[in-house]
């Protein structure tokens, strides 16, 4: 029979018997309300699912709350409920999968996986999630479940296509966190990149990644600086890292306020090194003078975006930026090449291995037990200012000078 106003009134005056976890008025409908010792009850819908009659699990749906949900409206939805089961559908079931799907929309898969991320403190979650809503763009208003394997392959495949071979693989290897992620959730049952390989590096491949990375010579140094000069903030940011082999993640996230002119020295939190850990700078007067060019616009950033206003976006469209450096200053080089330049002329200038790693942020286990922190930097600052006044000779005679001149160019 029905449940009524009256009766669910009178159930719910009469509380839960001492001693049992809750109570439960039932109707022949499948309709109940279970009621908890605090006060709060609930509708509910009971069922099996069709074709297996009794020997089926007895399942439940939760329709909502009393008195938010009166009699009459719950016994509405448990019709409602009833036909789907009718028909063969199995409600929970169908509730589970709505869920799914709000979750497994890309585009707030990703949202949800960025906080994640942020939560762990994982550094460089700004470039993974960039790399990936890049890369899916065309499938962000889509389910995850309902995009292919094919799919994903020509999407990676596409990106090494457009001359991006890094970018390529950057987003493969994002790629298969973020479905690694998803499937932890339930999101998917299947990672549709399992199995999925890059083709084994042939002998020429790994010859011409050899030849791919180079130290410049002084001839090739002097071009890409002079280069830098007409190209602004990246400009800039370029020389910036010929002074101090930081890399190019770390340059573009520098600061004002990591920089401290009294001390001489630019601290890098942790955050923002590959290596996890805060990394010092010390000030030379080549630094200094570049601080001094580059235009503070007040957001924070050292070498921001020079195409939106504010200064408070950070440098992007490395491609381009980088194949202008290498058409103005005629050397072929990549923006990695400037550090391994750099710790190069380290050695050349024979600062000890330890310090001149301790410079490029190599951390080796021997380090800290040899070398105080104390000693590190005092033993750093003196080696950035012999490469500091042997570079300030090569690129503005006059600067400094008793500078022994390392490669020649040829």
């Amino acid at each position: 029979m029905p449940i009524t106003r009256d009766a669910v009134e009178k159930f719910i005056s009469a509380g839960v018997p001492e001693g049992r976890p809750h109570a439960t008025l039932r109707s022949g409908n499948g309709l109940a309300l279970r009621l908890m010792p605090t006060g709060s009850a609930s509708w509910q819908f009971v069922y099996r699912v069709r074709g297996l009659g009794r020997a089926g699990t007895q399942k439940t749906v939760t329709l909502g709350k009393w008195p938010e949900v009166d009699a009459k409206m719950a016994t509405e939805l448990a019709k409602v409920q009833t036909g789907k089961v009718a028909a063969g559908a199995d409600p929970r079931a169908d509730i589970r999968e709505e869920k799914r799907r709000e979750r497994a929309i890309i585009g707030k898969a990703l949202e949800e996986y960025e906080e994640w991320l942020t939560h762990r403190r994982l550094r460089k979650v700004e470039t993974m999630m960039s790399s990936l809503r890049r890369g899916l763009a065309r499938w962000l208003q889509r389910d995850l479940a309902d995009v292919g394997r094919r799919d994903f392959i020509d999407a990676i495949e596409r990106i090494e296509k457009d001359g991006r071979p890094g970018a390529a693989r950057d987003f493969r290897k994002f790629l298969r966190t973020f479905l690694s992620r998803q499937l932890s959730l339930g999101v998917i049952t299947v990672d549709p990149l399992a199995g999925y390989r890059l083709p084994s590096a042939t002998k020429d491949d790994v010859l011409d990644a050899e030849d791919h990375g180079k130290a410049l010579n002084e001839a090739e140094i002097l071009a890409v600086w002079r280069a830098a000069d007409g190209l602004g903030a990246f400009g800039h940011l370029v020389q910036m890292g010929m002074l101090t082999g930081l890399r190019r993640g770390e340059l573009a996230a520098l600061r004002w306020e990591w920089i401290d002119m009294s001390a001489l020295r630019m601290t890098i939190p942790g955050e923002f090194m590959k290596a996890g850990r805060e990394h010092v700078v010390p000030i030379t007067a080549g630094i200094a003078r570049l601080l001094d060019m580059a235009a503070n616009r007040g957001a924070g950033l050292v070498f921001p975006s020079e195409r939106r206003l504010g200064g408070a976006t950070m440098l992007s469209g490395w491609s381009q930026l980088v194949a202008r450096l290498r058409r103005d200053s005629g050397v072929d080089c990549s923006l990695h090449d400037l550090r391994r330049s750099y710790r190069s002329a380290l050695a050349d200038l024979g600062i000890r291995e330890e310090i001149a790693e301790a410079m490029i942020a190599h951390r080796r286990s021997d380090l800290i037990a040899r070398y105080n922190r104390a000693e590190l930097l005092d033993a750093r600052r003196a080696a950035a200012e012999t490469y500091d006044a042997w570079l300030s000779a090569l690129v503005a005679p006059g600067t400094a000078s008793n500078v022994v001149h390392l490669r020649k160019a040829g």
